[in-house]
């Protein structure tokens, strides 16, 4: 009898109880929902160099990147791309500048560079010196009035080309669009020419400390963009910071 008055009550009142606050259990700190699809910032770290570490003009720089993210892995499992985590090195005149960098909330990728980011064409090219194929500042020099022959570039970006640069085919990039592929454009002929900056690939390289001659500081920007999750298709960003002192 006891057994069948307490299934009652179970059954009547407390499991509608129950169920009318389980939406707003749901909001707070996972309650009853341990496989939550919210999307988490990847966390992102500059291992090497260390910060306010001082570097000679003209030394190489040996950079290393730990990436790890709830749901795309951890780069030291091999679960990261390399060729999605990404370093800027931008060279500071002073102090003031440094201050402002560092105010800096994480911003969205200019919409030319977020394309280079998720696309494959830092497998071929970078910013300032040759790969398999020509560097960015290899296609300022050669196409000084890019808009003259946009169309023929974004042809040979959709398409690949082979013969421009060597015998090297230059493969097909389908899944971008005409206007994605200009925005790609846009961005190297408008920041390739800022001898101030330098954007590297990989979660470990190197680079050539070169600033131009009046500066004295290297701000490193590591920065990695998840893919998302089962709810938010967009991807967010993670970034760590790292100042160098020039000798």
């Amino acid at each position: 009898m006891i057994n069948k008055v307490g299934l009652a009550i179970f059954s009547f009142v407390i499991f509608p109880i129950f169920y009318s606050y389980l939406p707003a259990m749901k909001k707070h700190a996972g309650f009853f929902n341990p496989a939550s699809t919210e999307n988490h910032p990847p966390a992102v770290k500059i291992m090497a160099p260390k910060n306010n570490s001082s570097y000679a003009r003209n030394a190489l720089v040996a950079y290393e990147i730990s990436v790890s993210d709830k749901e795309d892995g951890d780069s030291k499992f091999g679960e990261i791309n390399p060729k999605e985590i990404f370093l800027e090195v931008r060279y500071l005149q002073d102090t003031l500048g440094i201050a402002t960098e560092n105010r800096k909330q994480i911003t969205e990728d200019p919409p030319g560079l977020a394309i280079i980011k998720k696309s494959n064409c830092m497998n071929c090219h970078s910013v300032k010196d040759k790969l398999i194929g020509p560097s960015f500042s290899q296609l300022l020099e050669r196409y000084h009035q890019p808009g003259a022959i946009k169309d023929t570039l974004v042809n040979h970006i959709l398409n690949g080309s082979k013969g421009r640069w060597g015998e090297v085919q230059m493969p097909s990039n389908n899944k971008l669009s005409p206007s994605e592929a200009t925005e790609v454009l846009k961005w190297i002929f408008k920041n390739d020419s800022d001898s101030s900056v330098d954007f590297l690939a990989g979660n470990e390289g190197a680079f050539r400390m070169n600033p131009p001659a009046s500066f004295k500081y290297a701000l490193l920007t590591a920065s990695y963009t998840d893919h998302g999750s089962e709810e938010q298709s967009n991807g967010t960003k993670g970034e760590d910071v790292v100042l160098i002192l020039l000798k």
